[in-house]
């Protein structure tokens, strides 16, 4: 008799192993999973979308696939089909998915779909210095000429030289813009390229 209940005691124990090393996987790989997400949504809350952004939205909906390109415009806002202006700057590129997608279901445009948001990254950046009312760097997109480039800092200051603008190279080549000349079509304009410094000098009266 204790012989056989030695046997059932040893039997069990073993069953009860046996069993956990079976749910021990499953239980780690789950955990595996829920940290790897817990992962990528605190690093996809690190960005968020700004004004000026380009980003692609890849839309899925009953009716088929739609793919756009939009800019986020000074109010953090872009245009979207059929359901017009949406407020996305603050938020992240999975928060601007979901608040999309519960617009459209909402607003019973669609029932279903899915959105997929994605920032652009911008081609380069230039840094216009001296006397422009908002020094400073600025990235840009889209092809951009030095005359543009101080246009985007805020234009010459009252103490800017008239006509004068320096288009400053990473590697140390120096061009001269007479702005008057290319105001009147005698001369062209200089395309930035990542990297470039321009500076408006003072008016040397």
């Amino acid at each position: 008799m204790k012989r056989a209940i030695s046997f059932l005691i040893l039997g069990m124990v073993i069953l009860f192993a046996t069993g956990c090393s079976k749910l021990q996987p499953s239980s780690y790989y789950r955990s595996k999973r829920l940290a790897r997400y817990a992962v990528a949504d605190t690093q996809g809350q690190q960005r968020v979308l700004q004004n000026g952004d380009r980003i692609r939205i890849d839309m899925h909906t009953p009716i088929g696939r739609d793919l756009l390109e939009r800019v986020i415009d000074d109010r953090g806002i872009v245009t979207m089909p059929h359901l017009g202006t949406v407020l996305i700057a603050g938020l992240t590129s999975g928060q601007a998915e979901r608040a999309m997608e519960k617009d459209y279901v909402d607003s019973s445009i669609y029932k279903e779909g899915a959105v997929d948001v994605s920032i652009i990254p911008p081609e380069g950046q230039f840094s216009v210095q001296m006397h422009v009312r908002s020094p400073g760097r600025y990235t840009f997109s889209r092809p951009v000429t030095v005359l543009q480039a101080v246009g985007i800092a805020g234009g010459p200051t009252e103490y800017a030289h008239e006509w004068k603008r320096i288009l400053r190279k990473p590697g140390g080549t120096e061009y001269i813009i007479n702005a008057k000349r290319v105001h009147e079509q005698k001369e062209d304009d200089r395309f930035v390229q990542d990297g470039d410094v321009i500076e408006v000098p003072p008016d040397p009266w």
